[in-house]
């Protein structure tokens, strides 16, 4: 049954969603019945498996994804954040032979190899299992495939292990025998960085054509087989013949992306990526200094010219290379538009208001141009006058181009602003010429207009036109245009202009571009490189053997041309380099080119070496295993690149092609590794099969992805992989793993049954693992030290550990406690300012390095909402943990966090926050509200709570905690309170009105978040921060106002998270009016991490239809055909801010851990229920049986140990008859007595309990159970 829903369905029928849910999605597959693990048993097929991609490997181990085609990607192990890092040459594959015929197929759908595939393929993924059944391969063999990686929660090594298992089950369902083979394959991908992809294609070696992957950061790669009595591997690794490395330090600063890449990782350059080059003084000149400028059209200023100069003149060396934009094409530029007495020509400003010189199409650029910035637009700047284009037009879902009349062109120079969206493919300015785009320019994602430059010198006297284009609609999807003029004028002085002429003196000579073919054979000068030969096209001609003065000619043409021109200057030099030195040389050995050039410059010996030293970022090694229970012989093919070779040979017989060749591979080159299982099944007969894909990339090294303000490319610190203290090698981890399987299964197993069986409806258990999830994806890294570090998302989106964001965030804390614990330390210990006590909210790694200060970014200065989060997470980990020793070396920090927020933010003492509260929305809020307010009030419950327990310095914080709660309960209820809900009061203190449109205020809007601080309370059993009708009430509103069954009629910006037809909850509605101009920020988006949190308050008030409602709803978008089921979506995928969907867990269990104090009332409507549990030390299942005449619960921990000292039940009556409890060890049932239970009210919910209070804590261990009776 495909899972496709119409629009349709969405639109008329949309109440038959939750139905659909629960009785069809969630259905038993008849052809999985042998096997019983799938408890929701929720299939995927056709167009439903077209997005997912399930996470494999171990937390902050990196992972590997199995797709629902049956793909391997994307690849992220290699400490690298790519989600569109594909391999191809990942595979597994299958041949059969019946006795009438043979047939082979790789185990994919559509493969992209030239072979066969899979056509149907069904998928189950409940997490951490995924199991895929290939339906038709044959019918009359069953064939799956379930795979996984170790997740034990409180484990947190085996949690954590670089490992992958791949377990097959073929059944023979015929009446003849089947024979065939099945195969993996896996390719050494050691010295790939994970970026961009490693797909096969033709390519041409040694005069033969093969199908194989190149690329040019593979390569000296090798692979040898090892066989023991059970486990037969491939070992992959990568030879080398040293370091290489210059033997002293280099500065390097570059435009160039060309030039910094490929020496990213070499030792000894510290590498200055940026878009311009700009001399500073705090630039390091103790080292040798080189600045190479590469093609820009970016303006190179006077400025810029005058400090380069003066760098050179005190020992830098300035490489200047490229053709197109280069420095020197600039020089020749100017040099002709000296001549060209053409005066300067505003072709157009827009100040006419029109576009008479345009025809425009689409709506994305209006009718006129526009005077300023859109509502809910970020203030743009960089414009000259009063008009000048915006495509973004109310939203960026708009599209359009504007197309100018023709002109022929006269002058040497077009000048123009540009800002809005990096999309160079989609959102552009574009010069086209005889009907080709000659000059393209796009934004830099901000709303700065920037002056760039084209030089259209050469195409003086043809007719052109240009292009304005949006054909963008996400997020950054306009361009912004202006001041479109046409000048022989270059914005350099004279000076400038004379010091440009010295540097390249060539310049003013007599030549032209050509693109003629050239090969020069490198000679001594290049002693690394010696005898290579160069493949060099369009250089400058001029004349042969041409003389300067101070000038060396370090390499040129048989023919005299000159192509690397030394000229001394000063203490310094200046090379020209003719044309685009970096792409003459192939690919592999770009990196020695590169570096062998700088080296012979500044005189820096640079030692080239083949493959990776252990030390290098890159260097590690792979081990592809198959357990088998040595039935029969695997096969090995461990070093073969052509998939041609390979395919021939496996798709004939099912045999193996021999190796390629014993030594490693060529440069460029990688090889791939098969072992292949031969099988041969009697009718009836069932074989299972495991593969197992280990890896270790022990060097994580930092670089721009861990820390926003690091210049791209440059990689500076080892930070080391946790999983380095224990193994040495990806051999040792599989060996681990296979000693340790059965382990490592029985207990993922058991967190699975567990967590599974809980009393939930399908849907929310389906929201919550695929959050779970999350743990096992790249936006954790695990260091070598035991730093925990968390992205917002995938592709290293919004580094590190983000304060605001991780509030929301509830599986770490409960599954593992210890690493939550972990991030505890980090933000009191390191994070926080020592001075004035405040916690950016973002983290910097190493811990060891300077943190952030006030000035962050995402909101500018550090999150309020944030700080007041890290004070409530703090006192979750200490209920949850057993050993309080973690907590001492923090708590004076966090005791003066809280005290900072009660001076800075609440200083009349009132318990209400009017001022300035940076947050969550990256932005900043004005006023009374409840969204930051909440958190508040819960933050002083809680201190209050921590202070009385661990001790406060000062006796009288601790009233004032309840001085401050009672009043600022009281003063939200009347400032803010319209009825209906909470609003945002504009009182803050010594602000002016303005300040309440700048995209920081929602007024008197009905906002979805806020209640945030009492879905913590709740979450930390605090009670009510309100009387309960007021959160009830608000709860009715948020669902009335933002819930909406699809979004036809509203504009999601700035950025789109459901389509038209899909329902959602808004962030921020206004039914009562008054909605600002510039609202809040996002208000008009749709977040599951905020619909999980609405969801669980829902269950919290047990109001179950919306809860499932919302949560169906929020699901129905990640079905497959449209987003991943196990990835979220907000500023990137695996969003942290979605696990909060584990509350609904901890709201329907109504399972309360306070430090061996347990409160438990089961917030389901069924009856009996059962749910997973976790502490600090143990986890497991509770089962609650309740009824007016007897309540039975069983508490049975599955891992580690539980103890326990109280224990409250929901009480069915005032008085109980009878009490029993009893520890089960196996077969014995021991008495507890030593007990008293006692009937009272709950201090935070003023319900009714009956307490157990032991007079010695019991300890139950994993396997054992307390069963108690209670008679009413």
């Amino acid at each position: 049954m495909s899972m496709y829903w119409g629009k349709n369905v969405y639109v008329i029928l949309f109440f038959l969603l939750i139905f659909f849910f629960q009785n069809y999605l969630y259905c038993d597959n008849q052809n999985d019945n042998e096997d019983n693990r799938y408890i929701i048993n929720k299939v995927y097929q056709e167009e439903n498996l077209k997005e997912i991609a399930f996470p494999l490997g171990g937390f902050g181990a990196g992972q590997i994804y199995i797709r629902g085609n049956g793909k391997l990607s994307p690849w992220e192990i290699t400490n690298n954040f790519n989600s569109n890092a594909n391999v191809s040459d990942a595979f597994f594959s299958i041949y059969t032979e019946d006795g009438e015929q043979t047939k082979a197929c790789i185990l994919q759908s559509n493969p992209g190899l030239p072979a066969d595939g899979i056509n149907k393929i069904n998928f189950i993924g409940e997490f951490p299992f995924a199991k895929l059944i290939f339906g038709d391969f044959s019918p009359n063999l069953d064939l799956s495939m379930e795979c996984f990686s170790p997740f034990i929660p409180l484990d947190e090594k085996n949690s954590s292990l670089p490992v992958i298992f791949f377990t097959f089950t073929l059944k023979n369902n015929g009446t003849k025998n089947i024979k065939g083979s099945l195969a993996g394959t896996i390719p050494n991908i050691i010295g790939w960085d994970g970026y961009g992809e490693l797909l096969s294609a033709t390519y041409t070696k040694g005069g033969k054509q093969i199908y194989a992957i190149h690329h040019p950061e593979l390569g000296y790669n090798f692979n040898t087989t090892q066989k023991e009595i059970d486990t037969t591997s491939i070992d992959m690794g990568i030879t080398s013949t040293g370091k290489e490395e210059f033997k002293e330090d280099i500065q390097l600063y570059t435009n160039l992306y060309d030039c910094a890449q490929p020496l990213r990782f070499l030792r000894g350059v510290h590498i200055n990526y940026q878009e311009n080059i700009n001399p500073s003084d705090d630039q390091n000149t103790s080292n040798p200094c080189v600045y190479w400028l590469g093609p820009s059209d970016k303006v190179l200023s006077s400025d810029t010219i005058k400090k380069l100069n003066e760098r050179i003149q005190d020992g830098a060396h300035l490489i200047v290379s490229g053709d197109t934009n280069s420095v020197f094409d600039w020089l020749v530029a100017i040099n002709r538009a000296k001549k060209n007495l053409k005066k300067t020509h505003i072709f157009d400003n827009f100040e006419s208001g029109t576009y008479n010189l345009w025809t425009i199409t689409g709506d994305a650029f209006g009718d006129k141009p526009a005077d300023g910035t859109f509502p809910s637009q970020t203030d743009i700047v960089g414009y000259e006058g009063k008009y000048f284009i915006n495509s973004y037009n109310g939203d960026d879902k708009k599209t359009g181009t504007a197309i100018s009349k023709e002109f022929t062109i006269q002058h040497s120079f077009i000048h123009f602003r540009i800002g809005g969206g990096n999309k160079p493919e989609n959102s552009y300015i574009a010069l086209i010429v005889d009907g080709r785009k000659i000059l393209s320019s796009t934004g830099s994602n901000s709303e700065t207009l920037k002056k760039v430059i084209w030089n259209v010198s050469e195409y003086i006297g043809k007719k052109a036109h240009i292009e304005i284009v949006d054909n963008a609609s996400d997020g950054w999807g306009h361009i912004l245009i202006d001041e479109i003029i046409f000048t022989n004028d270059y914005p350099i002085d004279k000076n400038s202009y004379k010091t440009l002429q010295t540097w390249l003196p060539v310049a003013s000579k007599k030549g032209n571009w050509v693109n003629n073919k050239y090969q020069v054979k490198l000679g001594e000068s290049f002693p690394n490189l010696k005898d290579f030969l160069l493949d060099i096209n369009n250089i400058y001609k001029t004349t042969p053997n041409i003389s300067i003065k101070q000038s060396e000619v370090l390499l040129k043409t048989d023919t005299g041309i000159p192509l690397i021109i030394k000229k001394k200057i000063g203490k310094g030099s200046v090379v020209w380099c003719n044309g685009k030195i970096t792409d003459w040389i192939s690919s592999e050995y770009k990196r020695a080119w590169i570096a062998s050039l700088i080296g012979l410059i500044t005189n820096v010996p640079y030692t080239y070496n083949k493959g990776l030293d252990s030390l290098h970022p890159l260097w590690g090694n792979m081990v592809f295993s198959l357990k088998t229970s040595g039935k029969n012989e695997p096969q090995t093919c461990s070093q073969w690149s052509d998939f041609n070779y390979f395919w021939q040979c496996f798709s004939k017989n099912g045999n193996l092609p021999q190796s390629e060749s014993t030594e490693p591979s060529d440069p460029g080159y990688t090889w791939n590794g098969t072992i292949a299982y031969p099988f041969e099944l009697s009718p009836g007969e069932k074989e299972v099969i495991t593969f197992v894909l280990s890896w270790y990339f022990p060097n994580r090294t930092r670089g721009n992805q861990y820390y926003w303000t690091l210049p791209l490319l440059r990689y500076d610190y080892r930070l080391g992989n946790y999983y380095n203290n224990y193994f040495k090698n990806a051999m040792e981890i599989t060996n681990y793993c296979i000693d340790n399987f059965s382990y490592l299964l029985s207990r993922t197993s058991q967190f699975h049954k567990d967590f599974f069986s809980s009393t939930l409806s399908p849907v929310l258990l389906e929201a919550i693992s695929a959050n779970i999830a999350t743990l096992h994806t790249p936006i954790y890294i695990y260091l070598e030290d035991g730093t925990v570090g968390g992205f917002e998302g995938t592709d290293n989106c919004c580094p590190m550990n983000c304060t605001h964001v991780y509030n929301y965030a509830q599986v770490l804390p409960f599954l593992f406690p210890k690493l939550e614990q972990r991030i505890r330390y980090q933000e009191l210990f390191y994070m926080v300012d020592k001075q004035e006590f405040y916690i950016p909210h973002r983290f910097i790694v190493p811990p060891s390095e300077p943190q952030l200060k006030n000035e962050i970014g995402g909101p500018q200065h550090h999150a309020l909402d944030g700080e007041l989060g890290t004070l409530l997470k703090l006192y979750r980990e200490y209920k949850i943990s057993s050993d309080k020793k973690w907590l001492e070396p923090i708590w004076n920090n966090a005791i003066k966090v809280f005290q900072h927020i009660l001076e800075k933010h609440d200083p009349t003492g009132e318990g209400i926050i009017r001022g300035e509260q940076p947050n969550t929305y990256d932005t900043h809020i004005y006023g009374s509200n409840t969204f930051i307010g909440t958190l508040y009030l819960a933050t002083l419950k809680a201190m209050e709570i921590m202070l009385k327990e661990l001790g406060s310095p000062d006796p009288n914080l601790i009233s004032e905690c309840q001085k401050r709660y009672e009043s600022g309960m009281k003063k939200y209820m009347e400032t803010c309170w319209n009825g209906e809900y909470f609003i945002n009061v504009f009182d803050a203190p010594d602000v002016g009105p303005e300040v309440y449109n700048q995209t920081n205020c929602y007024g008197p809007g009905c906002h979805s978040d806020q209640l945030l601080g009492q879905w913590w309370a709740h979450i930390l059993g605090l009670g009510y921060l309100f009387p309960e009708p007021y959160i009830k009430t608000t709860l009715d509103s948020i669902y009335k106002n933002n819930w909406r069954k699809n979004f036809y009629d509203h504009v999601q910006v700035p950025r789109r998270f459901a389509e038209d037809d899909e329902p959602g909850l808004l962030i921020c509605s206004w039914p009562k009016g008054g909605r600002p101009e510039s609202p809040i920020l996002y208000c008009d988006e749709i977040w599951t991490g905020m619909e999980y949190e609405v969801a669980g308050l829902c269950i919290f008030e047990k109001d179950w239809d919306k809860a499932i409602e919302i949560v169906t709803g929020a699901r129905s978008r990640y079905q497959g055909n449209r987003k991943n089921p196990w990835s979220e979506i907000e500023c990137g995928g695996h969003y942290a801010r979605a696990m909060s969907a584990y509350s609904m867990l901890i709201a329907g269990s109504g399972f309360n851990f306070d430090n061996g104090k347990v409160k438990i009332t089961p917030r389901v409507r069924e009856n009996p229920s059962s749910f997973f549990f976790s502490t600090g030390t143990s986890w497991g299942m509770f089962e609650f049986n309740s009824s007016p005449r007897k309540t039975t619960i069983t508490i049975a921990p599955h891992y580690g140990k539980l103890e326990l000292s109280k224990i409250s039940l929901p009480a069915e009556k005032l008085r109980f008859n009878q009490m029993s409890m009893s520890l089960v060890k196996g077969d014995r049932y021991i008495p507890i007595t030593e007990k008293i239970g006692i009937i009272q009210q709950d201090e935070q919910y003023k319900t009714n309990l009956i307490t157990i209070l032991l007079r010695q804590p019991i300890i139950i261990l994993e396997n054992e159970k307390v069963i108690i009776d209670i008679r009413w």
